[in-house]
C-alpha cells in the first residue's frame, strides 16, 4: 500500500543489478517455512554471527491493510543477550566492520566501541559524494538499520541503501508438505563489497 511505498521510496530499486539468486526445493510446508523466517528470534540460532551487531529483540514492526508489514532490526546494536554474557565488553564484529568499509571511514578511524559505530557510518555516508548512491535520500535509521519489508502472503524483502534481500516461499505445486524457497539479493553496481 502507499505506506510501504512513502517507506521505501529513497531506494534506488530501478539502478540495482541481481547478484545472486536460488532456488531449492524445501522438505516443509510454505506456510511453515516462512513463518521460521519472519520474525527476529531465529537470528541467534541461524545466524549466530549477526548477534554481536543486531539487536533483533527490540524490532519495531508496523502493521498495514491486508497483512503487509514492516520490521525495522537495529543493525550495528547488539543483541541485548550478548551484551549480558559479555559483560558488557565489546569489540567490533565482522559486521560492523564490513558496514564501517562499505561507509569508506579508513580503518584507523574506526570506532573501539561497537556502540559508536553506528554514528561513524551514518556520518561517513552523508559524507560521500560522487558515489553509487545518494545517502542524503536516506534517514539516519535507513542508513544503519535493516528495513524488512513484508508482502502478504510470502515475501520478505531485507533493505539497505546499497542493495535488496527478497525472500520468496511458494507452495509446492504437487505436495503441500513441501516449498519452493527463492532467495535473490540485488545490489547497487559501483558499492565497495560488490
Amino acid at each position: 500500500g502507499p505506506e510501504i511505498l512513502e517507506r521505501t521510496q529513497p531506494y534506488d530499486f530501478e539502478k540495482m543489478i541481481r547478484v545472486r539468486d536460488v532456488m531449492q526445493e524445501w522438505n516443509a510446508n510454505w506456510k511453515t517455512s516462512h513463518e521460521a523466517f519472519i520474525e527476529g528470534y531465529h537470528v541467534q540460532a541461524t545466524h549466530p554471527q549477526l548477534v554481536p551487531a543486531v539487536d533483533a529483540y527490540h524490532a519495531q514492526t508496523d502493521l498495514f491493510a491486508n497483512g503487509h508489514a514492516l520490521s525495522i532490526y537495529k543493525f550495528m546494536s547488539p543483541a541485548p543477550q550478548y551484551v549480558a554474557r559479555k559483560g558488557g565488553k565489546l569489540e567490533l564484529a565482522e559486521e560492523h566492520r564490513i558496514f564501517l568499509r562499505e561507509a569508506g571511514v579508513p580503518e584507523a578511524k574506526w570506532p573501539k566501541n561497537p556502540k559508536d559505530v553506528p554514528q561513524a557510518v551514518i556520518k561517513a555516508k552523508l559524507a560521500r559524494k560522487d558515489y553509487a548512491i545518494d545517502y542524503s535520500r536516506f534517514s539516519e535509521g535507513q542508513l544503519v538499520d535493516d528495513w524488512g519489508v513484508g508482502l502478504f502472503p510470502s515475501t520478505e524483502a531485507f533493505m539497505h541503501p546499497e542493495g535488496v534481500f527478497i525472500q520468496n516461499w511458494m507452495p509446492h505445486p504437487r505436495d503441500p508438505e513441501k516449498c519452493i524457497y527463492q532467495a535473490q539479493v540485488y545490489a547497487v553496481p559501483g558499492i565497495g563489497e560488490l
